[in-house]
């Protein structure tokens, strides 16, 4: 293996995804959320992501907020090629690719920082790459988080986690061992499969000590296998429990806010017994720690910042009052008996129907406070907390204001459409005035009659 990959499995790029927790529009409702002050998004701002793989993500957030810059790093050349392809075929002059390496990023000088465009950044994120590199990557990916950013700054991270990855540990080895005998990424992960089946299938005690791990293994021969050959054929895959990343994290300075997924800002939802268990404990990261026991966790997606700067109650009151909701979802399948069934940490939950319905029948531009107003105490946090539920799950959006251009949206779905169509796997396209994205095929006039979002999608005439 050469030394520039450092461990990390380079043998075919990532999938051509999109992060959506990543998105900035998710990242300043988690940090109102959280009582951090948010980065105001209708203002210039700066965001870099690290390790940016094939850059797709990216292209769609610089297009939703053309005021604002984007810098991607990565240091496949494959990856950096693709996104500023279609960072040009879409025109997009607000965003960048470097291709770069982060233990020399992490010690050039800060002039050098400056001029590549990474100082003095507003948000950051980093997904999956925590737990897929060794550990002196790690170090420097955080240094250079931590030095890229300004005070009050943003950082995602999302990272494969303890307990919930324990089933697969046995398997991501086998996987290794293939791989250090010559077979591919492809064949190493096929080669792995076939002999848990067989061992399972002969009764081995592993499925009895993880019975979930039949399901998982029938779960990853159907996922994309772009995304397995990069999460699973890295030589330094290592899982953490969510206080090892917070303590990581706040060796670099950075505080720990929460979830990305505003229902996780509240343990409401979990059993009574559990949220006692979870109070009791001296700090945040044994709250976490106990959260992701009952779980099962698998994977986190955690919003930390540089320096917490404070909201007070009564200004993250305000500031989330006035956010104004737009409904993702038509009437006609608000009455579906499926409707409300939500699929969240906790697996699917049957949501009250006389709560969601209203909820996911709002007229555009209804502001949280108008839904707030006149409701005790109690009922408003319940309350807040289904809109929160909603956001994650995307059946509600927060409107930008103002609303940004939508040229350099339209010209990204443009662009995403005919590469779609000569063969490229792309599957997202952006919404803009929302901050957030849609599946592709909501776009395709064959889909549009019957896709859930097609009322939204002739309001907005982004296409």
């Amino acid at each position: 293996m050469n030394n520039w990959q450092h461990g990390y499995f380079a043998e075919r790029g990532y999938a051509y995804n999109v992060i959506a927790d990543q998105f900035p529009r998710r990242l300043a409702n988690a940090a109102l959320w959280h009582g951090h002050r948010p980065p105001d998004l209708a203002q210039p701002f700066r965001y870099v992501d690290l390790g940016c793989g094939q850059g797709v993500g990216l292209c769609v957030m610089a297009a939703l907020h053309p005021n604002a810059e984007f810098v991607g790093v990565d240091f496949l050349p494959e990856h950096i090629a693709h996104g500023r392809s279609l960072a040009a075929a879409a025109q997009l002059g607000n965003v960048q690719f470097l291709e770069a390496d982060f233990l020399q990023l992490a010690q050039a000088p800060e002039a050098s920082l400056q001029e590549l465009g990474l100082a003095e950044a507003d948000l950051a994120a980093a997904h999956g790459l925590l737990t897929w590199v060794d550990p002196e990557v790690r170090a420097s990916l955080l240094e250079l988080a931590q030095r890229i950013l300004r005070p009050g700054g943003l950082l995602y991270l999302s990272f494969n986690t303890l307990p919930g990855r324990l089933d697969v540990l046995p398997f991501q080895h086998l996987v290794q061992q293939w791989l250090g005998r010559g077979r591919s990424g492809a064949e190493a992960l096929s080669q792995a499969r076939t002999d848990l089946d067989q061992l399972l299938a002969a009764g081995a005690n592993i499925g009895q000590a993880y019975p979930q791990l039949q399901a998982r293994l029938q779960a990853l021969s159907q996922a994309d296998p772009l995304y397995l050959q990069q999460d699973y054929n890295n030589r330094c895959w290592q899982p953490l429990f969510v206080d090892q990343a917070i303590t990581l994290l706040a060796a670099n300075k950075f505080h720990y806010l929460g979830s990305t997924r505003l229902m996780e800002a509240t343990h409401h939802w979990l059993p009574e017994p559990i949220q006692t268990l979870i109070t009791q404990q001296p700090d945040r990261a044994l709250q976490e720690l106990c959260k992701d026991l009952y779980l099962n966790q698998v994977f986190r997606r955690d919003l930390f910042c540089k320096g917490f700067d404070p909201l007070w109650p009564k200004e993250r009151h305000t500031q989330i009052q006035r956010l104004r909701l737009q409904a993702l979802m038509p009437s006609e399948q608000l009455h579906r008996p499926d409707a409300f069934h939500f699929r969240t940490e906790l697996g699917v939950m049957q949501g009250d129907p006389k709560i969601f319905q209203p909820l996911l029948s709002l007229a555009s531009g209804t502001s949280i406070g108008s839904l707030l107003e006149e409701r005790p105490a109690a009922a408003r946090a319940r309350l807040l907390e289904r809109i929160g539920l909603l956001l994650d799950l995307q059946h509600l959006a927060v409107l930008d204001e103002p609303a940004p251009d939508p040229a350099p949206a339209q010209r990204l779905n443009r662009a995403i459409a005919a590469a779609a169509e000569a063969g490229a796997p792309y599957q997202f396209t952006a919404l803009p005035g929302l901050g957030c994205h849609l599946p592709m095929a909501a776009f395709a006039p064959k889909a549009q009659q019957d896709h859930p979002y097609a009322n939204l999608l002739d309001n907005l005439k982004a296409w």
